[in-house]
């Protein structure tokens, strides 16, 4: 379960892209389900393929709102993805369930329904939520986000079978979190070495260093 711009865009595809397709590789059978796009309309399309797994946009449509409109559509992507779940189920189709850097109005839910039917969860997140730590530079509405963030950071981490995560920052983090730090891995992006192979470096007496990345507050 994710909230990105499919196939390729902004909402952290390059991290989804790897962990889908190490997944398959393995010899997994993997869906995505995704609730809705997040900015960059221009590069979505409805459903597709995503590293060796079919993804399709829950609602069947690439349109977004925003603001307080947006949460309308938000609880209508969740009721479509419960019903997917109960029939997934019912077909014997699905084994684990894996949120990647949702919130609260979506974890909760879902974690639940899976409970009720046996079935693991995992959440996944790669950095700091934004709306958590800079909440003054939101309206009204965003700042209903940022509850969403920060209620599933404290209640929800407590659920999960396994959290998955970036960096040691965010295992120390989610390991107080849930109060199961036994549960909380590192799993780090996966890189084709390979496909980024360069030729001996020069002797250079200084170390040279490169960051490949961005400079947000959640950064």
């Amino acid at each position: 379960m994710t909230i990105v711009d499919l196939p390729e865009g902004g909402g952290r595809t390059g991290r989804l892209r790897t962990l889908v397709g190490a997944l398959v590789g393995m010899g997994h059978r993997v869906a995505i389900w995704n609730e809705h796009g997040m900015n960059l309309a221009s590069v979505q399309q409805v459903s597709g393929e995503l590293g060796g797994a079919q993804f399709e946009y829950v609602l069947g449509t690439t349109e977004r709102s925003h603001g307080f409109k947006a949460i309308r559509l938000k609880f209508r992507a969740v009721a479509r993805i419960l019903d997917r779940v109960r029939a997934a189920v019912q077909a014997g189709q699905l084994d684990v369930v894996l949120f990647n850097n949702l919130a609260f109005y979506d974890i909760y839910p879902l974690t639940r329904l899976a409970r009720r039917h046996g079935l693991s969860t995992i959440q996944c997140y790669e950095d700091e939520r934004l709306e958590v730590i800079a909440p003054e530079r939101f309206g009204l509405a965003q700042r209903v986000f940022a509850w969403n963030s920060w209620a599933a950071d404290r209640w929800c981490s407590p659920l999960a079978d396994q959290i998955w995560v970036i960096s040691s920052y965010l295992q120390q983090k989610y390991a107080r979190l849930s109060g199961h730090p036994e549960c909380v891995r590192v799993v780090p992006t996966i890189v084709d070495c390979q496909a980024w192979s360069l030729p001996p470096e020069p002797h250079n007496p200084l170390p040279v260093l490169l960051y490949s990345g961005g400079f947000g507050e959640q950064d």
